[in-house]
């Protein structure tokens, strides 16, 4: 156990690493295309692993090569198809939407309810809203 990192710790630098990510992406939305921007934090993002984790010590299978080329392949779909789409967004009532299951499933006291009441804005959250347009 000497020399691992405590979870909390690790649950609160990936918090402050994605939270400086994402305040950094969106200050520069106004300096370059939003694709861009998802690029460079893609870029950035794997250059930090690489320093921290350093593959090259660890002999790899073809198998967790791939796995890891697809998990790296979804994820910068992912961030770039999702940076593409927020000039397109009405970020007021989407970003509500996505935070407020996680706040009403801590918010509601005992376990059978707070569950329930996850549920149900987790629902009410991915409900479809009408947009003015």
């Amino acid at each position: 156990m000497a020399g691992r990192v405590p979870a909390p710790l690790v649950f609160v630098a990936s918090a402050f690493s994605q939270y400086l990510g994402a305040g950094l992406a969106v200050s520069l939305f106004s300096l370059m295309p939003s694709t861009t921007v998802a690029w460079w934090r893609l870029v950035v993002g794997a250059v930090v692993l690489l320093a921290l984790r350093r593959p090259w010590r660890r002999s790899w299978t073809r198998r967790a090569l791939a796995l890891a080329a697809a998990f790296g392949t979804a994820t910068a779909t992912m961030n770039v198809i999702f940076y593409a789409a927020i000039p397109l967004l009405p970020l007021g009532t989407v970003v509500p939407g996505e935070l407020g299951p996680c706040v009403a499933g801590k918010r509601s006291p005992g376990r059978r309810r707070r569950r329930h009441g996850a549920r149900v804005a987790t629902a009410l959250g991915r409900a479809p809203r009408p947009t003015r347009v």
